[in-house]
């Protein structure tokens, strides 16, 4: 499928033209959640739920079918949260709970379905306004499956965007501590810490920066390492910033991170986050915490 390719390029209109394409040939779980969720994360709410009910609709009973079907009734009831209809979102999630339980106990589940679950009832859970077990679910996740880099970074970016930074920490110092967990998660994870410590004006937390020190070499992530601990210069930054994804990526952490000067302008720093968010890499964190960042300056 070549929609999720063109999505990581940046390239949104014709990564949607080409999941449309897929699903008019044949229709496919894959290809409707993941236009949901560009729909979502583009405010077309209207068309992320139409295309989630119809993916819905392709579902069955089996376990694999059980397993899809939590997984985007939790992501319609976002769409319902962000349309502002709370009262089809909570049963949304509540149903999502609900299907999550029938697939058995998380001794019976691969690792990473078991993190996943217990991220995903943390997801509904917070937003059904039982916070401190979502907290819980979300560092268990991590302790399930701590080499699992999805779960391990989207527990650290779900923390982060809904205002616990000392839990966010707890997991980056779980997920530095799994020895199996790539390089590339554990400066990414380091990295969105920093950022938020920064906005919040608080110190940099020890571990990370320690970790972030110690990296070096010649890997797109690795200058991004070195340029957060003043190691790299801006303009080596920017030529190594030859494709689109980096460029957000040096635009976001040029503002976040106080790598480019420019960006202390209040005007300047709007303008850089604005085109982090219209380079339209919605599958990443750094796009969502860019729209946080512009909504709650």
């Amino acid at each position: 499928m070549r929609g999720p390719r063109l999505l990581s390029q940046g390239r949104l209109d014709e990564a949607e033209h080409a999941l449309v394409a897929s699903i008019d040939r044949a229709p496919s779980i894959d290809a409707y959640e993941t236009l949901t969720t560009i729909y979502w994360k583009t405010d077309r709410l209207a068309s992320a739920s139409r295309s989630a009910t119809a993916g819905l609709a392709l579902l069955g009973d089996n376990s694999g079918d059980r397993y899809r079907r939590a997984k985007l009734e939790r992501l319609s009831a976002d769409v319902m949260r962000a349309a502002g209809n709370t009262r089809d979102a909570n049963a949304l999630y509540l149903d999502a709970l609900r299907v999550w339980t029938t697939l058995g106990e998380d001794k019976n589940l691969p690792r990473t379905i078991a993190a996943e679950r217990k991220l995903e009832f943390a997801h509904g859970m917070w937003y059904l306004g039982n916070t401190d077990r979502a907290v819980d679910l979300i560092l268990e996740a991590t302790d399930v499956a701590p080499d699992a880099p999805s779960i391990c970074t989207e527990a650290v970016a779900f923390l982060l965007e809904v205002g616990k930074p000392i839990d966010a920490l707890d997991a980056v110092h779980r997920g530095l501590s799994a020895p199996n967990l790539g390089e590339l998660d554990k400066v990414y994870i380091c990295l969105w810490v920093l950022a938020d410590a920064r906005r919040r004006g608080d110190e940099p937390d020890r571990q990370a920066l320690d970790y972030l020190k110690s990296r070096h070499g010649d890997l797109w992530y690795e200058l991004l390492a070195e340029a957060a601990t003043n190691r790299l210069e801006l303009p080596a930054l920017r030529a190594a910033a030859n494709t689109s994804p980096r460029q957000a990526e040096l635009a976001f952490y040029g503002v976040v991170l106080g790598i480019d000067p420019a960006t202390k302008d209040p005007a300047i720093k709007k303008q850089t986050l604005e085109r982090v968010v219209s380079a339209q890499l919605v599958m990443d964190a750094e796009y969502d915490l860019a729209r946080q960042y512009l909504s709650t300056p």
